[in-house]
């Protein structure tokens, strides 16, 4: 009997196991053998670079399950496959190739994706053999061939059939830096440091006299697409004096905010404004002040109260500002408002095309407005803060709400059913299901599948 080595060298040994599996077909998988089928239905890694711990963890885990059932007698059907149709393959390219796809015709960039394809897909392919899962590599499959872009346009036209599909234009989760729209799920949540900006804006033709409005917003540079100002009309509000001279009447300056923000506001803005003791002069119902105008800084037009259930007096000011678009808040208010008109301020690229701020962008502008407001007065306070902003998963830019025009799958009428059929299915571990649970309840949009890029499968249309 051979003595063994002391030391298990891996790079010598490894290789010899990979050999002899495949030459023995140990992972082929034999439709007449006659066992109980067990399919595994791996997602295909995304060709976006080089393999890392993450593929190697979760692909891992599900080679743990397909080992286990060979040893236990079933047929494990496990073929391997690439996902390179999509923006991550398009966005590894334009690296590699140092090219960028919209400075190329369509014809010419997939042409030059699908060479570069077939000269990364060995070298990929392999480093999933080295991590020794267990796929029957000889059932190969991509995304981007034929066959499989085939099978995508036949569901689309049976869905279209279906009625499960539609195109409209609507304000979408756009990625500024991809210039495309994407899926909620396509979203993550990156922690950023900003400030939440306290403004006040000017009250017209109101019989009390010279007022202004008081709001709070992190955006300050969507003023421009200002399209409402909403409060809660059975709240109280208060028009309250300072004990400072409003420089336009040389008279007390006057505010308006909810009666609950009064007290709030002299405790937390003292240290900032020595002058804020806030006397109540004053006081309404929200509706008496319903359809006042208010002259929000560089909108278009003075824009009127209106009552929303988004507006609490016990939160802030009480008053809350919306444009197009600042975030999901302010698409969903504007479906409760069907009678305000949307006013787009920037394009795809996130590049300002409206107003005083015209062809910079977010970051820039915001700065500028900031600027801008200090120096008109009319900026009360900034208060630093940590919160959570929604990014594009694949490059980690900053997603805007753009209106265009998109296809849709219907799936917010199916998310008691998704939950229905998820119970339906055993989970390992458990407290997965939960999670998809949350996640099929927190569905907020119906599944946009158009992209504006090259690469992919074309709709059929």
């Amino acid at each position: 009997m051979a003595d063994l080595d002391t030391r298990y060298n891996p790079k010598l040994e490894e290789p010899k196991i990979r050999e002899f599996w495949e030459q023995q077909g140990v992972f082929k998988f034999n439709p007449k053998s006659g066992k109980p089928l067990y399919p595994i239905d791996t997602p295909p890694p995304t060709v976006s670079g080089k393999m890392h711990i993450g593929h190697a963890f979760s692909y891992s885990q599900q080679d743990f399950i397909a080992r286990y059932k060979r040893m236990r007698g079933f047929e494990v059907f496990y073929p391997f496959g690439t996902d390179d149709n999509g923006l991550a393959t398009e966005r590894l390219i334009e690296r590699l190739k140092n090219v960028r796809s919209k400075h190329m015709t369509r014809k010419d960039f997939v042409s030059l994706c699908l060479r570069t394809l077939d000269d990364l897909r060995p070298a990929f392919v392999q480093d999933w053999k080295n991590l020794a899962i267990s796929c029957d590599y000889s059932i190969f499959y991509s995304t981007i061939h034929p066959r499989c872009q085939k099978l995508s346009q036949q569901s689309f036209i049976s869905l279209y059939n279906d009625g499960r599909e539609y195109r409209r234009k609507a304000p979408i989760i756009f990625c500024p830096v991809c210039k495309t729209a994407i899926a909620q799920v396509e979203m993550e949540d990156s922690e950023r440091t900003s400030t939440l900006n306290y403004i006040k804006a000017k009250v017209e033709e109101l019989p009390e006299g010279n007022a202004y409005a008081i709001y709070a917003t992190t955006r300050p540079e969507l003023h421009p697409g200002c399209v409402g100002i909403s409060l809660d009309k059975e709240g109280t509000y208060a028009l309250v004096e300072l004990n400072r001279l409003d420089p336009e009447t040389q008279q007390a300056e006057r505010w308006i905010l909810s009666k609950e923000g009064v007290e709030k506001f002299k405790s937390e803005f003292k240290k900032d404004i020595p002058d804020m003791n806030l006397r109540i002069v004053k006081e309404w119902k929200g509706r008496e002040l319903i359809g006042k105008k208010v002259q929000i800084p560089f909108a278009q037009h003075p824009v009127p109260f209106s009552h929303d259930e988004s507006a609490k007096t016990e939160y802030g000011s009480g008053l809350v500002y919306y444009c197009t678009y600042g975030g999901l808040d302010c698409v969903e208010w504007m479906t409760r408002h069907p009678e305000v008109q949307a006013i787009p301020i920037m394009d795809e690229s996130g590049t300002y095309t409206l107003g005083p701020y015209k062809g910079m962008n977010s970051g820039d502008a915001r700065k500028k407005v900031l600027e801008d407001l200090e120096k008109m007065g009319l900026l009360i306070k900034k208060e630093h803060l940590k919160h959570v902003v929604n990014v594009h998963e694949r490059c980690a830019t900053d997603i805007e709400y753009i209106a265009t025009t998109q296809w849709f799958i219907r799936i917010l009428d199916l998310r008691e059913d998704l939950i229905q059929w998820g119970r339906e299915l055993k989970w390992y571990p458990q407290f997965m299901f939960h999670r998809y649970e949350n996640w099929a309840k927190g569905l907020k949009w119906d599944w946009c599948i158009s992209r504006q890029r090259h690469f992919g499968v074309p709709i059929p249309v």
